[in-house]
């Protein structure tokens, strides 16, 4: 016979039982854990590492005259498709009057098209930001005149923070 105790099957199962049971943690241990797993949701540019790089997808400067003669676009008017995640930014920059110089200026319009199409756009020319839009109910955005150089556009959504490449505009 070996030296440990024999169970009955009820002796062995209860002890099985209380082996099982564990004391709950203190409640400051337990509140500091549901602490490190919630997150603040922070919207807009400050999610700085989650900004989104929009891809290019259409530009009717490389088109040719077919694709802007079919929707019968003028050939003055440039029109833009970007795409990033579930959203595309239709973007047309349209000649403006010229400036008191006799400097070239240009209108851009824009459309935030997909979910929660709810923000605000910063349009920068070289390293000045010229403005702030908030989109529209339609996710529609407007600037202008503003002169010739090389763009961007930052979005600050809802549900994302969106940049478009530079984009020159001459």
């Amino acid at each position: 016979m070996s030296l440990a105790k024999k169970l009955t099957d009820d002796e062995l199962q209860r002890a099985l039982q209380e082996s099982r049971s564990l004391e709950d943690a203190p409640p400051g241990v337990i509140e500091r854990a549901i602490g490190v797993f919630q997150r603040t949701p922070v919207s807009g540019l400050a999610r700085a590492a989650e900004v989104l790089r929009a891809v290019l997808s259409f530009d009717s400067a490389l088109a040719g005259p077919l694709a802007a003669g079919l929707r019968s676009v003028s050939t003055d008017q440039r029109q833009l498709l970007f795409t990033v995640e579930s959203h595309d930014i239709d973007l047309r920059i349209m000649p403006a009057p010229a400036d008191d110089a006799g400097q070239a200026q240009w209108q851009v319009a824009g459309q935030v098209l997909g979910p929660q199409a709810q923000g605000s756009v910063e349009l920068q020319l070289g390293s000045e930001v010229l403005g702030h839009a908030v989109l529209s109910e339609l996710g529609e955005f407007r600037f202008g005149p503003i002169a010739s150089g090389e763009l961007v556009l930052r979005l600050s959504l809802t549900d994302a923070a969106i940049e478009l490449p530079a984009i020159d505009v001459a």
